[in-house]
């Protein structure tokens, strides 16, 4: 009893990216959560845009279809150029007439408005950016937001000092993305050097219960309701051999049981390459009543990680991406199998 896709499959029902309402559940948690959780979407910005202007174009686009915040997008630029609000807002006191005669960045052929900015209306602080999901910005605040963000990417053509940080321009060049992640580790180090791992961890724990767990659940109840099992974390699938898994489903009554991985990897990190081992593991241990279950999806595993996906295909039982569908397919499969 096996159900596993080929790796096109797996690509053309996954949904890639994580859901808006789980993106937004996460970022609500702490400063740090928000920052891990909206982190893929600001790398991928950066990496589709060449230049100033297709950049600001798909900022304000983010922020009008609530993917990314335009102010939480800022202030992970903010974070990449090493300027926090105290540095910056030296530039709006009294020598803002200095730096931006005529309230503009001018240098050669580079020229935009430059209000005199504030950090109510950059909302970049740490309770500001919790709550960013769930504050519209209005225009006056889009309109500075998105001139510090022209700022921190062009300031560095000018011949002003305090503005030598603004060269996220730099960017625009890198064709192959290495600087950008060079720098990304190092910043995402800086910022949560002790608890980044533990914002992960709990990120991986909500999307599992959000996407696979409590979905499955539900529909084993509504459909198998004659079915009696137990959903838990470890398992004896042989006696004195116990296993942990992000999710056992066990029938207690006739001893079959399925053992769950979930992996929703939007970034290229190992967790892909541990769910490898663990479906190579599970197929020379399992005995016969124990099936092994995974749900992969996310463009950092799909796209960039095929050859421990295609290991994990050719080791499971049974493989679903995400989607809700897919989820009540694996569903389906568990009720079947246990009942």
């Amino acid at each position: 009893m096996s159900d596993v896709p080929s790796i096109e499959e797996l690509r053309d029902r996954a949904l890639l990216w994580w859901p808006d309402e789980i993106r937004e559940e996460v970022a609500a948690s702490s400063f740090k959560d928000a920052m891990l959780a909206t982190f893929p979407i600001f790398q991928q910005t950066l990496k589709e845009c060449t230049d100033l202007d297709s950049l600001i174009q798909k900022v304000k686009e983010l922020n009008e279809e609530d993917k990314l915040p335009a102010n939480l997008f800022l202030r992970h630029c903010m974070l990449f150029a090493d300027l926090g609000w105290e540095s910056v807002k030296k530039w709006y006191g009294e020598t803002y007439s200095e730096m931006f005669p005529g309230g503009k960045f001018k240098e050669g052929e580079i020229e935009f408005e430059m209000p005199r900015l504030t950090n109510s209306k950059l909302r970049v602080s740490s309770s500001n950016i919790k709550e960013s999901y769930f504050y519209e910005l209005s225009s006056d605040q889009l309109e500075q937001i998105i001139a510090c963000i022209k700022l921190l990417f062009m300031g560095s053509h000018s011949s002003l000092s305090q503005l030598e940080r603004c060269n996220l321009g730099n960017y625009f060049d890198d064709e192959d993305g290495g600087l950008f992640v060079a720098d990304a580790a190092m910043k995402y180090i800086e910022v949560s050097k002790q608890t980044s791992g533990a914002a992960a961890t709990a990120s991986g724990d909500m999307l599992e219960k959000k996407i696979a767990i409590e979905p499955i659940n539900a529909y084993l109840s509504e459909n198998f309701p004659e079915l009696e099992y137990v959903s838990k974390t470890s398992h004896e699938f042989v006696h004195g051999h116990p296993l942990v898994s992000d999710q056992w489903f066990v029938n207690e009554e006739n001893y079959r049981a399925v053992a769950l991985e979930v992996s929703f990897q939007e970034t290229t990190n190992s967790v892909i390459e541990r769910k490898r081992k663990d479906a190579e593991n599970r197929k020379n241990l399992f005995p016969d009543n124990c099936k092994s279950a995974f749900v992969i999806d996310g463009v950092g595993s799909i796209e960039h990680r095929q050859n421990a996906v295609r290991e994990i295909l050719s080791n499971a039982d049974i493989v679903v991406t995400a989607h809700g569908d897919e989820i009540s397919r694996l569903a389906e499969y568990i009720g079947e199998w246990l009942s």
